[in-house]
């Protein structure tokens, strides 16, 4: 179950429908749910918000719930969270330098010993590091990547509010507190049409909407603006946050390359005032 297809059982289930239970529970079917597809991934969320929908005690408890949740394919944009093509590039160029490196150790390295072996040249203590120690820079780049990368899924899942819950997950320690925050406070905001105000909770739209609530005021519609304005917030800070591990990538790999291209070319120019 996708957000578009909530939103389609959602219209099934208006007081302005006048669908019988027969026809609604025909109308839900997998068939018609298919027609809503459209490439969007599934989300155990909305899985879980549509259980609630279908399984509700009565028929007007079914239509509050849709009320508020009708609005929240519109709300929430899943396509606004791109990472892979910027995490496919840097991977590209990884793997390209680690290519270079492991041809440069391989087969030009023991070339350019051999020569300056039978000339007498020594060389400066950089060339040896690069012989040595060219592993530490390719663990630097490759931890830095996976953390970027492993960041950009996690985040795309928290952004795109893809998970059932806020349980942790094992990556979660690299994910900011303040975008867990969020996250959390998005979580509660989607399940109060179903659970209510939550004890002990200090998320200020969970009390507001309450307090509409007991004033008998519609909360639909205010529901689905603050579900809008909280996933924009988190959406937006999930893509600075990924978008400042990508720097950091960027800047390191740009600065090991260059260091390595120096190093390189290092017996080259020495090579040349031999000949």
């Amino acid at each position: 179950m996708n957000w578009n297809q909530l939103g389609y059982l959602c219209r099934l289930f208006l007081p302005s429908s006048n669908l019988t239970s027969a026809q609604k529970a025909q109308l839900s079917s997998a068939r018609h749910l298919r027609i809503y597809k459209c490439g969007q991934p599934d989300s155990s969320l909305a899985t879980q918000l549509s259980a609630h929908i279908i399984n509700s005690s009565t028929e007007h408890e079914q239509q509050k719930l849709a009320l508020c949740y009708e609005q929240l394919p519109s709300t929430i944009d899943y396509r606004g969270f791109e990472y892979k093509n910027k995490v496919s590039y840097l991977a590209v160029v990884f793997a390209i330098f680690i290519a270079i490196n492991v041809i440069y150790q391989l087969y030009v390295i023991p070339t350019f010993v051999v020569v300056f072996n039978d000339y007498q040249v020594q060389l400066n203590s950089s060339f040896s590091y690069v012989t040595q120690f060219w592993y530490v820079f390719v663990l630097l780049l490759g931890c830095l990547f996976i953390t970027t990368w492993l960041s950009a899924i996690r985040l795309s899942q928290i952004s795109n509010l893809l998970k059932a819950d806020n349980s942790p997950s094992i990556f979660d320690f690299i994910i900011p507190q303040k975008i867990k925050r969020q996250h959390i406070a998005l979580i509660a905001i989607l399940e109060f049409p179903i659970k209510g105000l939550k004890e002990n909770s200090d998320i200020p739209e969970l009390d507001h909407l309450h307090s509409c609530q007991l004033h008998g005021l519609d909360i639909s519609k205010e529901f689905a603006f603050l579900v809008k304005q909280k996933a924009l917030e988190l959406k937006q800070d999930a893509n600075a946050h990924l978008n400042k591990l990508i720097s950091v990538l960027t800047i390191v790999m740009v600065l090991v390359i260059a260091l390595f291209l120096k190093d390189a070319y290092q017996p080259i120019f020495a090579l040349g005032e031999i000949l």
